[in-house]
């Protein structure tokens, strides 16, 4: 009966260590990717991990209103910035300072 139950044991704590080593691999692996569309106003950008959507951007962040990025060189940029953020582990906000250097306010 002990034999059964260390045995048990064993698959069971296998089964949960290689678990959890799946899904790390997994978290480290993630994939962004960065869609920028264009809306009336201006540019925008969509940054989604894998298939699902994280970030909808519709305006310039760090700014009072609802400014859309003028061009779509800016609205890349800021958004490679935050996937830079979010892979180097940081918040994805942008402060006005970052936006100026990106957008040359």
């Amino acid at each position: 009966m002990r034999m059964i139950n260390k045995k048990v044991f064993l698959c069971a704590t296998l089964f949960l260590i290689a678990t959890v080593i799946i899904l790390l691999s997994i978290k480290q692996r993630q994939e962004y990717h960065i869609k920028l569309f264009k809306s009336e106003h201006g540019w925008g950008y969509d940054i989604s991990i894998g298939k699902n959507l994280f970030i909808h951007q519709p305006y310039m962040p760090a700014v009072s209103g609802q400014v859309a990025f003028i061009n779509r060189k800016s609205a890349r940029e800021t958004a490679l910035l935050v996937v830079k953020k979010l892979k180097n582990k940081q918040s994805p906000g942008i402060s006005s300072g970052e936006l100026r250097s990106i957008v040359r306010l």
